[in-house]
């Protein structure tokens, strides 16, 4: 049996470097072209081809299949001026009309928002916001879920809808909220998840590029991901550029698995392990309800009920090696996904019984220092960047920083 879902469709790769009398510097690598900006007051959407425009993955099902490789249009939404209509739009479709009525509530309450210090497995959601946060031992996932109505513009029918989005940060929650508190902007790739249940429209409309096979014992990885316009610092130059992830496995524990990016031929990125989730097995049987989590026993998987399906998300590490300078670099990785209209226990039972899950997919990866010779970041980025810092030095990262770089052994040899 194969289920088709959909997930965040990004890639992070933030190399975080000091420079001789300067601050400390956070280049991004992205992959994937549909991007989110999230602040306080409005959720912004983006891509490589411009305001609004994102991808539409093949892995759509239904009224949607064979819509892979278009684009849809998002229109922006500011919070608390729900319902939008026009929520939605698809050129190559253009008798569905989608409209958001409702944007969820986040999932947690405000207590676990300022807890100190940072620590996996906390979640927060601030009072009268739609985001939810969980952090993770490699960064933090950002999710929302929400409704509306489809409308076939050639029949007059109308049917609801769920979506669900989520994207990753490689940084604690508490350092995303600070920077979204002080009037910045978080930006990341992301992707949803739009479940029309029936009528004419039924189908699932997956946003985002890259995807993964989600079968029992591995996670494989679709072909080349393009790099997105989020990327920054020395990364900036990479955007359209590709990026292939390898497969991982569900087991939490040491891996060696190498992978490229295209436009930087002498560095070699290598995954040498996967942590263990941080929910815990103990909600994993229970009946569906929203705010669950589970890590079932010995995996990596982070699972979270939503409103409107679930959250996955994994974290691992790896290196970067510079064949060029010879240089070693520590990396930190957050995956993240969603799918809408499948709890997590439903997907366990598929993938127990043989299914496989095809979902698009997010990762942010993390390492510092990587190179001296890095551009100093465009002008766009230095107040995020420096809102970033402060927010770190005021609430600390839960994972010790990585900041020295040795040369490796079998070059010296």
């Amino acid at each position: 049996m194969r289920v088709q879902l959909k997930l965040s469709a990004s890639v992070f790769l933030t190399l975080a470097a000091a420079v001789c009398g300067t601050a400390a510097r956070a280049d991004t690598l992205s992959l994937g072209s549909t991007s989110v900006s999230l602040s306080s007051s409005t959720i912004d959407f983006f891509s490589s081809a411009g305001a609004g425009k994102v991808d539409v993955s093949a892995t759509s099902t239904g009224a949607f299949a064979g819509l892979g490789g278009t684009r849809a249009t998002l229109t922006d939404v500011t919070l608390g001026s729900v319902p939008v209509s026009g929520f939605i739009s698809i050129p190559s479709m253009p008798q569905a009309s989608f409209s958001l009525s409702t944007l969820d509530p986040g999932l947690f309450s405000a207590a676990g928002c300022f807890a100190t210090p940072p620590a996996p497995g906390q979640t927060c959601s601030l009072s009268a916001s739609p985001y939810s946060f969980v952090n993770t031992p490699t960064g933090s996932i950002a999710s929302f879920t929400a409704k509306g109505t489809v409308t076939d513009t050639a029949t007059g029918a109308t049917t609801p809808f769920t979506a669900a989005f989520s994207t990753e940060f490689t940084t604690a929650y508490q350092e995303v909220l600070s920077t979204i508190g002080t009037a910045g902007i978080a930006h990341a790739s992301f992707s949803a998840s739009v479940n029309v249940p029936s009528g004419a429209l039924a189908g699932t409309l997956n946003i985002g590029q890259p995807s993964l096979a989600l079968t029992s014992p591995t996670i494989a990885s679709s072909p080349a991901t393009a790099i997105g316009p989020t990327s920054t610092g020395a990364f900036a130059a990479l955007v359209g550029k590709d990026v292939t992830l390898p497969s991982l496995p569900f087991a939490a524990g040491p891996v060696s698995d190498v992978f490229t990016v295209a436009g930087l031929p002498d560095v070699r990125f290598t995954l040498t392990n996967v942590d263990s989730g941080v929910l815990g097995a103990a909600d994993c049987t229970l009946p569906p309800a929203a705010g669950e989590g589970c890590t079932p026993m010995g995996t990596s998987l982070n699972l979270l009920n939503t409103d409107e399906g679930l959250e996955l998300s994994l974290s691992a590490e790896g290196t970067a090696f510079d064949s060029a300078t010879l240089d070693t670099t520590p990396f930190d990785a957050i995956f993240s996904a969603e799918l809408d209209g499948m709890s997590y226990q439903a997907l366990l039972a598929t993938i127990g019984s043989g299914g496989t899950v095809d979902l698009p997919y997010s990762v942010e990866l993390a390492a510092g220092p990587f190179g001296a010779t890095s551009p100093v970041p465009e002008p766009t980025t230095p107040a995020l960047l420096g809102a970033g810092i402060l927010a770190s030095l005021a609430f600390g990262r839960f994972r010790q920083p990585r900041r020295r770089v040795t040369r490796s052994a079998e070059t010296r040899a």
